[in-house]
C-alpha cells in the first residue's frame, strides 16, 4: 500500500494486544520442514508428503533500500522523493538498514522456501551484485540458517526492467542447492522474442517494441490506453513492471533427477484504494494475457500469479479490479486457467490499515499447479505488530506443493 500512510493510535493499540497473544515458534530446515506458528491462517488441501514438497513464497518487504552514505548515491536513491518531503523510505543509518535486513533474514530463514517472489526491493542499475540490498539479505539468511544448524544459500535476481519513481521493483530469491533458472529460447511465449505488447518512442526518438529479447527472469509491460493516462502515472500500464521467472525445482539437488518447472508471475500493482482502479484493472488484464499465452503453449504448465495486488480480498471491489484474472477461474465460470488459492483462507489478512485487517497479497495457480497444493499459510508476523518492531508492513503468503511424481 501507500508507504506514506501513518499508523493510527487505534491500530497501534490493537497491534500491541494481538502481539501479546502470539508466540511464534518456527522450525528451520534445509529441506522445507512444515511451517508452524500460532499466529497464522492456514488452508490445508492434503496431507503432508515429506521429501516430495516444494515451497513458493510471495512477500512485500517494504522499501528494502540499502543505506548509502555517499552523497551521489543518496541523490540517486532520493530521486522519487515528493517535493518538499524527504525520502523517508530510505534508511537513516547503517544500523537501521542492518536491523531491517536482519529481521527479514530471520523470517526468511524459517520459511523453508525454494522460490521467493519479493516486492519493494531497491532496483537501480547503479547498484547491482554485491552492491545490492539483495546481496546483503541472502548473506544474512545464510548466517541465520547456519546458526540454526543447516546453512542455506539463496541466489537472487533483480528486475532487469525499470523501477517506479521511488526506485523499487520486484525480485526473486531461489535456493542455490535445489533450484535453477530454466533455459529458455526465442520461442518461449513470454520469456522469448515476444511481440504484440506495443511500441514506444525513446527520449532519443527511437521506436522500440516492448518485451523483446530472451530473458529469464524477464520484466514485462504494456502501453497504457487513453482511458487510464489521465491518472498521470505514465504511458506504461505498470509503473513497476511484472517480473516473470521460470524455475526448475529439484527434489534433492540441482541436476539430480527430474525437475518441477514453475513459472512465477511476480506483481506489485499500483496502490491507493480508489484513485487507480482503472489502472489496476488494466494490470490484471495483462496478467490474464500472460497466463493465457503460457497455458496455450502448454495446457499443463505450472503457473503462479502472485504478489501485492493492492486490492483487499475482503472487499467486493476486488471482483472488478482483478476481474480479468478472476474471469479465468472456475468460480467465475471461466476457462479454468487459474485457481484463487488465497480465497481458500478463512481469515484473510496480510496487512492492517487503521486497525482493519486487509488481504492485499494474492496467489493464483494454474490447474496443474493447484491440484498439487498441500497448504497455503499467511503467518501474521508483521501486520499486527507496531511499526518499530516489524520487518515489513505486509505478511508473507507461503504456499506448499507436492511434486516429482507419485
Amino acid at each position: 500500500m501507500d508507504p506514506n500512510r501513518p499508523i493510527s493510535s487505534r491500530a497501534f493499540v490493537r497491534a500491541c494486544l494481538v502481539v501479546a497473544l502470539f508466540a511464534f515458534v518456527w522450525p528451520v530446515s534445509a529441506l522445507a520442514a512444515p511451517f508452524k506458528t500460532s499466529g497464522q491462517t492456514t488452508y490445508k488441501a492434503r496431507r503432508t508428503v515429506r521429501g516430495r514438497e516444494f515451497r513458493i513464497v510471495s512477500y512485500n518487504v517494504q522499501n528494502l533500500f540499502k543505506f548509502r552514505p555517499n552523497e551521489a548515491d543518496q541523490r540517486i536513491q532520493k530521486r522519487g522523493a515528493r517535493r518538499g518531503r524527504s525520502a523517508h523510505y530510505v534508511p537513516k543509518s547503517e544500523a537501521d538498514y542492518r536491523a531491517k535486513v536482519d529481521k527479514l533474514a530471520a523470517q526468511i530463514a524459517k520459511f523453508g522456501a525454494d522460490v521467493i517472489a519479493l516486492q519493494e526491493v531497491e532496483n537501480f542499475k547503479q547498484f547491482k551484485g554485491r552492491d545490492s540490498a539483495l546481496y546483503d539479505l541472502v548473506k544474512a539468511v545464510e548466517r541465520h540458517t547456519e546458526a540454526a544448524g543447516s546453512k542455506v544459500t539463496y541466489r537472487f535476481t533483480n528486475s532487469p526492467g525499470f523501477s517506479d519513481i521511488r526506485g523499487i521493483a520486484n525480485a526473486f530469491l531461489y535456493r542455490a542447492d535445489r533450484v535453477r533458472l530454466a533455459n529458455v529460447t526465442a520461442s518461449h511465449p513470454i520469456l522469448g522474442e515476444r511481440s504484440g505488447d506495443g511500441q514506444y518512442t525513446t527520449r532519443a526518438g527511437q521506436k522500440r517494441t516492448l518485451n523483446q529479447g530472451v530473458w529469464n527472469p524477464k520484466s514485462l509491460n504494456t502501453i497504457a490506453s487513453e482511458s487510464i493516462l489521465g491518472d498521470k502515472r505514465g504511458k506504461f500500464v505498470f509503473p513497476r513492471p511484472v517480473l516473470v521467472g521460470a524455475f526448475e525445482i529439484f527434489k534433492d539437488r540441482v541436476g539430480e533427477g527430474p525437475a518441477e518447472v514453475v513459472h512465477v508471475i511476480n506483481n506489485h500493482l499500483k496502490s491507493n484504494p480508489s484513485e487507480y482502479k482503472p489502472r489496476r484493472k488494466a494490470q490484471a488484464a495483462f496478467n490474464a494475457k500472460l497466463v493465457k499465452d503460457l497455458t496455450k503453449a502448454n495446457p499443463e504448465a505450472k503457473v503462479m500469479v502472485a504478489g501485492d495486488m493492492n486490492v483487499d480480498l475482503n472487499q467486493a471491489s476486488h471482483r472488478t479490479q482483478l476481474g480479468a484474472i478472476e474471469a479465468l477461474t472456475p468460480a467465475k465460470r471461466g476457462p479454468n486457467l487459474l485457481e484463487n488459492l488465497t480465497a481458500k483462507l478463512d481469515h484473510k489478512q496480510t496487512y492492517v490499515w487503521d486497525g482493519a485487517p486487509q488481504h492485499l497479497d494474492w496467489v493464483y495457480a494454474s490447474p496443474a499447479l493447484a491440484k498439487t497444493l498441500v497448504d497455503i499459510t499467511t503467518p501474521h508476523i508483521n501486520s499486527p505488530q507496531p511499526k518499530d518492531s516489524r520487518a515489513s508492513d505486509h505478511d508473507p503468503v507461503i504456499t506448499r506443493f507436492v511434486g516429482w511424481g507419485k
